[in-house]
């Protein structure tokens, strides 16, 4: 017996014991196709590198997950950027408070320098040629 309704519009399942409750919130689908638990069920384990989309006719398909976008390889490039400013911000702050303060261990000044030209080298990094970016190697702790 099939149990869920498939849509290739929105590309959902929707469970025939919900009907009724789809129906009164508006969103069960004009049409779709029915389909079996074990069609449910294997198109909702997508095998790696593959994405549930709607075939051809109308029922459950995999396509490859298409390659990120340039926009999206920025985005990623300059999060990843982001997360080591932070980071190396972190580890210069103190550092940086005990220097200002007079009071910094001998050992930590080399350190905070480093720490410092590895910062701001990071601020230089050309997000806009993701992948394809180069970033500085970080301090050893």
């Amino acid at each position: 017996m099939d149990k869920y309704l498939y849509d290739a519009k929105t590309n959902m399942f929707y469970p025939s014991a919900l009907k009724n409750e789809y129906m009164a919130s508006g969103l069960w689908p004009a049409d779709g196709r029915w389909v079996d638990e074990k069609t449910f069920t294997e198109f909702n384990n997508p095998p790696p590198g593959k994405m549930r989309v709607a075939g051809e006719d109308g029922n459950p398909a995999w396509s490859d997950i298409p390659p990120p976008s340039r926009d999206e390889l920025i985005a990623v490039a300059e999060h990843q950027k982001a997360a080591l400013l932070a980071e190396a911000s972190a580890i210069i702050a103190p550092m940086a408070d005990a220097q200002a303060g007079g009071y910094i261990d001998e050992a930590d000044v080399p350190r905070l320098a480093e720490w410092q030209r590895y910062r701001y080298r990071l601020t230089k990094v050309d997000t806009s040629t993701a992948p394809d970016i180069k970033l500085p190697p970080k301090p050893e702790v």
